[in-house]
């Protein structure tokens, strides 16, 4: 019997100037294609420090990880910050081969 994947969902807090967005389940394709208008709003709105705390994040495909890469790039040419906490270590893995 497979296991079914946890629905995705998010939450954003604001700790001093760091913006952090906690996420949670399976960010799959359709998962990632409506978290990255909300990431475009952050930093729209000037977000320079973005934390994904990603303890409870069970999976990410190839959009989801676009969508961490495009956020890191967008807040390094601002010279601000990117990073990806709490990874297990099958996403921790991918993410370090990637660079």
């Amino acid at each position: 019997m497979s296991k079914k994947p946890s629905e995705f969902c998010h939450h954003i807090r604001r700790e001093g100037n760091v913006v952090i967005v906690a996420l949670r389940g399976h960010l799959d394709g359709f998962a990632a294609m409506r978290l990255k208008p909300v990431i475009d709003e952050l930093l729209s709105e000037g977000a320079v420090f973005v934390l994904f705390a990603c303890r409870e994040l069970s999976y990410t495909g190839l959009i989801g990880y676009r969508v961490a890469l495009s956020t890191a790039k967008e807040l390094q040419q601002r010279e601000g910050r990117f990073v990806m906490c709490d990874l297990e270590p099958d996403l921790k893995e991918i993410f370090q081969l990637a660079g």
